[in-house]
């Protein structure tokens, strides 16, 4: 078994990856930099509804993710 097969197999969506290299560095780049804004949007959402203060004194996941 190859390692497409292996992937296949372990439910990777390969089409994903496929789109994926059409695309240019570049674009990738930027869809990157969108679902990361979208999850940073998300996560100050999320904290807001646990009424939470942003008062910048517990490090975020996308702090830590950035690390």
């Amino acid at each position: 078994m190859n390692a497409i097969e292996s992937a296949q197999r372990a439910g990777v969506d390969l089409s994903l990856i496929e789109q994926s290299l059409l695309l240019t560095p570049e674009q990738r780049a930027r869809e990157h930099q969108r679902a990361l804004e979208m999850a940073l949007q998300l996560e100050s959402a999320y904290q807001a509804s646990l009424g939470e203060p942003d008062d910048g004194t517990q490090p975020t996941t996308s702090e830590t993710l950035r690390r």
